[in-house]
């Protein structure tokens, strides 16, 4: 296993920054189809040499880490001859999104913190030829995201156009140098990390704009399920087992979905009973998208409420969990450029949990990754995740009681 993790780190530079690694600092990940084939092959020996181990031999916790192991691999290998890296990006995520977020709130000590990060920024064009390759692979393949969904990711990629270095998220680390950075040494960092950004991200960044918004975009598949691209079925039953952690199949799980809807359809009908509602199912469901009353009327008292939900969540958690992480969490506006705005018609969820999260001014003397940001979904006054009561749910999803929690206690 300890080969394994080092192994990811060499993998994934930017994983290994926000994990506290620092060896590959300087460094973009390689994602060539030779690369995930080298990944893939590597893969396989450890799960032989894994298959060598009795778990019965093994204590209680070393077996919970073979059986977590097996099933990692058990998957990667699964899903990699699907080779899904063709489509690198989904409505609100991406390696674009991922580049934007690669220095903010990273704690950098040292001047050579500082030299590494300029000679990423130095990367991001190569990194992003390489993306783009899969893609056009993908395309020549069928093997694309569905037409629908690019609008938004044209969205988000034009939110990340900038003129300046200094108004782009990647500035930010030379915004906050620590006193152990010396003064002579802050202008010349500086202006590199300008040259850098203004010569390499920017351009790069630019060059993704025209090729998603026209060569993709015309070119993506006018279909909407995993089942539809080629080798679907097969591509999808291994995700259904992926993600049920179970050996069923697609129709199964679709059953009970089915039994769950008509389950969760009588409960909804007995609560509008309870509310003295007079009209249809749908006459309700219009109720609750356009009333007045169910909405935040301000971008602040969007963030206001969910806080306070969060809030509230907290204070039930020792109910249901004997040991809750110490790792806090604030919620705050997605930025423009890491998310689309939503269309009205979307129930997609409107929060981003990252483990390296945008904090706006991370203190100089930070030194570790600063953690457990909740960022909310832009104000929009006809939003359906602008109420507060489809916060509620999204919330416990994402923050204590669900991702953030989960992420800050495996942390430790």
């Amino acid at each position: 296993m300890a080969e394994e993790w080092a192994a990811r780190m060499r993998d994934d530079p930017l994983l290994a920054t926000q994990s506290d690694v620092h060896d590959y600092d300087h460094l973009l990940p390689s994602v060539t189809p030779a690369t995930y084939e080298w990944m893939f092959q590597r893969d396989r020996r450890f799960q032989e040499r894994l298959a060598h181990i009795d778990p019965a031999a093994l204590g209680t916790q070393d077996k919970v880490n073979h059986d977590l192991f097996a099933f990692v691999l058990q998957h990667r290998l699964a899903l990699a001859p699907f080779r899904t890296y063709r489509i690198p990006l989904t409505s609100d995520d991406g390696f674009h999104v991922e580049a934007m977020r690669m220095g903010i709130g990273i704690a950098m000590r040292r001047t050579r913190d500082y030299e590494n990060y300029i000679a990423r920024l130095h990367a991001v064009p190569a990194y992003f030829d390489e993306q783009v390759a899969n893609m056009r692979q993908g395309i020549a393949d069928g093997f694309t995201l569905p037409g629908a969904v690019l609008p938004g990711i044209v969205q988000v990629v034009e939110a990340q156009q900038y003129v300046s270095p200094e108004k782009t998220p990647f500035f930010e680390p030379f915004q906050r140098f620590p006193d152990s950075v010396a003064g002579a040494d802050r202008e010349r960092l500086t202006d590199a990390g300008k040259r850098a950004i203004e010569t390499c991200v920017i351009p790069a960044y630019r060059k993704l704009l025209v090729f998603v918004a026209s060569e993709y975009r015309s070119r993506a598949r006018a279909t909407l399920g995993a089942s539809d691209l080629p080798n679907g079925p097969a591509y999808y039953a291994a995700l259904v087992k992926y993600f049920t952690n179970l050996d069923v199949t697609p129709d199964h799980v679709h059953r009970i979905g089915l039994a769950e809807v008509a389950r969760i359809r009588a409960e909804m009908d007995a609560v509008i009973e309870q509310t003295g509602f007079h009209g249809s199912f749908a006459d309700f469901l219009e109720f609750l998208r356009t009333d007045a009353q169910f909405y935040a009327k301000t971008p602040q008292q969007l963030v206001e409420r969910a806080s306070a939900i969060a809030k509230e969540i907290d204070g039930i958690l020792p109910a249901y969990f004997g040991k809750l992480p110490r790792a806090p969490y604030s919620v705050k506006p997605v930025p423009n450029e890491l998310a689309p705005p939503r269309p009205p018609n979307t129930g997609s969820t409107p929060m981003l949990w990252r483990n390296d999260p945008s904090t706006p001014s991370p203190p100089s003397r930070c030194t570790r990754p600063c953690r457990g940001i909740i960022c909310k979904e832009r104000w929009r006054a006809s939003s359906p995740t602008c109420r507060p009561f489809v916060s509620s749910s999204i919330l416990t999803h994402s923050a204590k009681g669900g991702v953030s929690m989960q992420r800050s206690s495996a942390s430790k």
